[in-house]
């Protein structure tokens, strides 16, 4: 089954940016609040491609079996 783009690292990208803008337009207290959760994201979209590049990261075993005779 092909797997589709899912594009998250340039979603992640993209909030970056725009909370860079935030820093410099907004009051901080928006800014604090939108940290977070923006960070959080981020960290996951860029450090999961790290952990598993081919997007298998809880399937240990593949669907066939691995007793073959």
């Amino acid at each position: 089954m092909p797997k589709g783009k899912t594009y998250k690292r340039e979603v992640a990208f993209l909030l970056l940016v725009w909370l860079g803008y935030l820093t410099e337009t907004k009051e901080p207290e928006l800014v604090e609040i939108l940290a977070f959760p923006i960070f959080t994201f981020a960290a996951l979209a860029f450090g999961l491609q790290w952990y598993a590049p081919n997007g298998r990261v809880f399937g240990g075993k593949s669907s066939e079996s691995s007793d073959r005779r």
